[in-house]
């Protein structure tokens, strides 16, 4: 998360030659309060203990769909359901922090050396190139490292995201 970057970067209150900072895009940082709530929920409908979930299924549903499928563990065996209840809440900044809906750094200009993130708005772009597994886009936010880092590096990252 960006907010954190920024952070870091003032608790240091000196730029170090040798620290490169990666900051996530991000959506928003939901409660943890209702994420426990939400698993709770989910274990006393399904009868089960949570023993994974996976935010967004691409597997089964692809990029585009976010669908959370929850893997649960009862005595009959383990068992998976698919959810959008907290993708819902989520997306419609529903639970977010407070602090997420004035963040500062909603905004192209970032704290850290790169950002990371999904690239949503690809077929936008490049429309052939979206595949419906996913994008990620690379920001080198740093002239220092833009000049360090040629463009078959750039690939090389795309690419181990």
């Amino acid at each position: 998360m960006i907010c954190l970057i920024a952070g870091l970067k003032k608790y240091l209150k000196v730029d170090y030659d040798n620290l490169l900072c990666v900051d996530i895009i991000c959506h928003g940082v939901p409660s943890p309060l209702v994420w426990k709530k939400y698993l709770k929920y989910q274990e006393q409908i399904n009868n089960g203990k949570v023993i994974s979930v996976d935010f967004r299924n691409k597997k089964d549903f692809g990029w585009k769909e976010y669908i959370e499928t929850i893997t649960l563990k009862n005595d009959n065996g383990i068992f998976k359901v698919n959810s959008e209840i907290f993708k819902y809440l989520f997306s419609q900044l529903k639970i977010s922090r407070p602090s997420c809906y004035k963040c500062p750094y909603k905004d192209i200009k970032h704290p850290g050396d790169i950002t990371i993130g999904d690239y949503w708005g690809i077929e936008k772009a490049a429309p052939g190139f979206n595949d419906n597994k996913g994008v990620s886009l690379v920001l080198i936010n740093n002239h220092i490292y833009f000049k360090t880092y040629r463009y078959d590096y750039l690939v090389i990252i795309l690419i181990l995201i």
